[in-house]
């Protein structure tokens, strides 16, 4: 059973005092926690967005924090409530909106490396046993609408008159592509970077 809230964390310190609003996964994780709740779930799902930077950069959208940063408070509100081992914690939304990147193929890029970046810096915390991208296909046609642009593969309703190649592949799934391709059953021996 895969428990979540849906929504992304949002915290004051250490996982201590995480805020408890519609977008934190706080709400339903620590309800769950201070109720015993963990022993009847096996994995628990949360959305570790990390908006408008880099993942290693602060985001001032998301409490000023780095993607680690924001992504450990899962770990340590498991450990502060005592999750029962065994237990995992998912992402099972995390991306970066292309927005206003379709004709501008360095931020669509830039959008891409970030992905990436991001699934290696949680190979190296191990923050998250699974992670999945936000979202496989673009929601639609508007480039300057951050929500129709979080896929990997382009819309396909009235793509051709907006001079969009239905379903071809956006350079975030050419990188996620190529970041299974060379990573696919490697362990990583160090962390240093």
């Amino acid at each position: 059973t895969v428990a979540t809230s849906g929504s992304a964390i949002v915290y004051d310190d250490a996982g201590k005092n995480l805020h408890r609003n519609q977008y934190s996964f706080a709400s339903g994780l620590l309800g769950a926690m201070e109720n015993e709740g963990s022993y009847f779930f096996d994995a628990y799902a949360v959305h570790p967005y990390h908006v408008a930077q880099a993942p290693e950069v602060k985001d001032v959208w998301i409490e000023n924090t780095t993607w680690s940063e924001q992504a450990q408070y899962g770990k340590v509100a498991f450990d502060a409530y005592g999750v029962p081992a065994g237990k995992e914690l998912w992402s099972t939304e995390f991306g970066y909106s292309a927005k206003d990147s379709e004709a501008d193929s360095a931020n669509a890029l830039q959008k891409a490396s970030w992905i990436v970046r991001t699934m290696l810096l949680n190979e190296i915390g191990k923050y998250h046993e699974k992670m999945y991208v936000y979202d496989i296909l673009n929601d639609g046609l508007n480039t300057s609408d951050g929500e129709h642009n979080f896929g990997m593969i382009n819309y396909c309703e009235n793509a051709a008159w907006n001079n969009v190649t239905a379903y071809a592949a956006k350079p975030q799934y050419l990188a996620m592509a190529q970041y299974n391709k060379m990573l696919a059953g490697a362990e990583l021996k160090s962390a240093n970077v």
